[in-house]
């Protein structure tokens, strides 16, 4: 007699029939990793829900194909809180937008947290065995939550530094889901603060990625650096003893490479 069905409590899917499930891969009877925290495993006396800080990376195989996240609520001491949100592209920008947040919801953000019971997670461990994970992606997300001290004579702060990812395979997706949710609905157009976007540069004033790209290029072919403002002469301008002309971005140059772009001195 064939199998009967069965869902699976990690991501949802059902009409597994197998030892795994079809659409997440997680074993039927669940990981062997899960653990149940216990009482020693936390610090329990705090005081109350300081600063909740939730960051991800994403990197693939490819140069600079890493993606950074990052959204941190911090709480003032009149009950308000401000989010801060960081979205950094490796080699090349870096965004940075901030938020106020209102008492009532910073509040019911904090109460959620506690509802949820999201600092016992910091004790689940990512089971490696058992886990089938993407060998050309590579990902990592964190959740720390850092309360005030329970008494004056303790340390400044407790911090409960959670490994999401060991959350969601260990049964905690869907609350993982709803903290997120929520985290991002705090972000109002109408209570926008500040928003920067700027690029990442080298001292030489390029970014990364268009410092190894004009070392990537064919033998020959001419260098998309634009030239700064200011660098190329007029056309008709007359060059002085030892100053050449780059043919790839037209700034004058003395040395045996360009100042602005990095072509080398034709022969």
């Amino acid at each position: 007699m064939a199998d009967l069905k069965w869902r699976c409590a990690l991501c949802g899917g059902d009409g597994n029939t197998g030892a795994f499930c079809l659409r997440c891969g997680a074993p039927r009877n669940g990981f062997a990793g899960i653990k149940t925290p216990e009482k020693e495993d936390l610090q329990a006396e705090h005081g109350p829900l300081m600063a909740v800080d939730w960051t991800s990376t994403r990197s693939g195989m490819m140069m600079f194909s890493r993606e950074s996240f990052e959204m941190k609520l911090e709480w003032k001491t009149d009950g308000t809180a401000v989010l801060t949100e960081i979205r950094e592209l490796e080699g090349e920008t870096r965004t940075v937008k901030t938020w106020r947040v209102g008492r009532a919801e910073a509040e019911s953000y904090r109460k959620l947290v506690g509802d949820e019971k999201a600092e016992e997670w910091s004790a689940l461990r990512y089971d490696w065995e058992h886990a089938m994970r993407p060998t050309d992606i590579s990902t990592s997300s964190h959740l720390s939550l850092t309360y005030a001290a329970a008494k004056e004579a303790g340390p400044a702060s407790v911090v409960f530094r959670i490994d999401l990812e060991a959350a969601e395979q260990q049964g905690k997706r869907e609350a993982v889901r709803r903290l997120g949710d929520a985290l991002s609905r705090l972000k109002k157009d109408e209570n926008l603060l500040t928003e920067e976007t700027a690029p990442l540069l080298l001292p030489n004033g390029m970014t990364k990625k268009e410092y190894f790209n004009q070392f990537s290029k064919m033998p020959g072919q001419p260098s998309q650096t634009p030239a700064k403002p200011g660098t190329v002469p007029p056309a008709n301008a007359e060059l002085k003893p030892g100053e050449w002309k780059c043919p790839s971005c037209g700034a004058v140059n003395t040395g045996k490479f360009c100042c602005e772009c990095g072509s080398r001195r034709p022969e």
